[in-house]
């Protein structure tokens, strides 16, 4: 059975039937607690250790994201 994985922007209303949300942002968005993260619709589970280096987040942000540096950037997280 193939997984049922969609995006969405933290913070929004949840749609019907849409299932577990997984966090995986290094940093709980501002005025989220670890203890409210899930009340607050945010996310179910938090994963922070999926989420990309805070390096590595400044070196994509510190150019203008183009399709190159964007696909450095995915090569460099794989890694």
């Amino acid at each position: 059975m193939k997984p049922n994985i969609h995006g969405y922007q933290t913070g929004t209303a949840r749609k019907r039937g849409e299932g577990l949300r997984s966090g995986t942002v290094r940093y709980l968005p501002r005025g989220a607690g670890k203890k409210d993260y899930a009340r607050q619709d945010y996310f179910d589970v938090w994963l922070p250790t999926l989420a990309p280096s805070r390096e590595l987040m400044r070196w994509l942000n510190k150019e203008e994201i183009n399709r190159e540096r964007w696909q450095s950037f995915v090569n460099r997280f794989k890694q």
